[in-house]
């Protein structure tokens, strides 16, 4: 009877070692679990972050720029776009000449009757869209102006403008984050005329 029961001893012991051994498991997987969630937690709140000041930092940027000033005609085979332009129309809308287009800043029909100009570029690790139309003020409000009163319009070739106005939307996103701030600016002062900022649901990441 004591070696039955000497016997019975270690297998108590190897099964108390196998359920302690998988309580241990879960914990450590429960904790890694946790661990990641709070990094992924920490990174959404780092990409809010850096997309919020990207886009403050881009309003106030444009706007103490003045609305336009006659720029030089860009050399053969160079961009027409500079991001460091002096005018707001410069960067924001250059011209309505889809020769003049590159992957990174180009004119085309903006699908809804009107014309904008798009440009794309990276900052601080946000990527930052900018889309821009020429309006005019009318009895039901503002409206974005026809292919036909933009078409061959660059700002290095004539002082007459299309529009004493252009609005501007800003899209930034960093990682699954996205936030949009839309302006309006005017040739005569206030610089910006109107300015609404929305933000994107975040979307699943």
């Amino acid at each position: 009877m004591r070696l039955s029961g000497a016997r019975g001893r270690p297998g108590f012991s190897l099964i108390e070692a196998l359920v302690a051994a998988a309580i241990l498991l879960a914990t450590c997987l429960t904790a890694s679990v946790i661990l990641v969630n709070a990094l992924n937690a920490g990174r959404l709140v780092d990409r809010r972050a850096a997309v919020d000041e990207v886009l403050a930092s881009e309003r106030a940027r444009l706007a103490v720029l003045p609305y336009y000033a006659l720029a030089a005609a860009p050399v053969d085979g160079a961009s027409s776009w500079d991001p460091d332009a002096p005018s707001l129309l410069a960067q924001v809308f250059p011209h309505a000449l889809t020769s003049r287009n590159t992957t990174a800043a180009f004119y085309r029909d903006d699908g809804g009757g009107g014309v904008e100009f798009v440009t794309q570029r990276t900052l601080r690790g946000v990527s930052i869209r900018c889309e821009a139309r020429f309006v005019q003020s009318t009895d039901t409000g503002w409206a974005v102006l026809p292919a036909a009163s933009v078409a061959g319009w660059a700002i290095w070739r004539s002082a007459a403008l299309p529009a004493a106005a252009v609005e501007v939307r800003l899209i930034a996103t960093a990682g699954t984050r996205t936030s949009a701030l839309e302006l309006r600016f005017g040739a005569l002062p206030p610089t910006v005329e109107k300015a609404a900022y929305s933000k994107a649901a975040n979307r699943a990441a």
